[in-house]
């Protein structure tokens, strides 16, 4: 519980959370587009491209999305809000 959450892990806990709640899950987005996509953990992978289709990850400067990198609160902010706002359930 003391540890910071990584972009990726928190790809994985909205995507769980969204099929929880019944919401759509089965979008993908395409991670070709970012340079560091070798980067995603396997286990990842699948929730990453998720949250990228769906509009909650975006990429960060340098066209990379940083699967390991910390999410700050504000991100963590701003993907809520798009899960809450875009997400709408089947």
């Amino acid at each position: 519980p003391d540890e910071n959450i990584t972009r990726e892990q928190i790809a994985a806990i909205f995507e769980r959370y969204a099929h929880f709640k019944g919401m759509e899950t089965n979008c993908t987005g395409d991670l070709s587009q970012f340079t560091d996509l070798e980067s995603v953990s396997d286990w990842a992978l699948e929730n990453v491209s998720w949250a990228v289709g769906a509009g909650l990850i975006n990429g960060k400067e340098g066209n990379i999305i940083d699967p390991k990198g910390n999410t700050t609160r504000e991100q963590a902010a701003i993907m809520l809000e798009r899960l809450i706002i875009n997400l709408a359930p089947v």
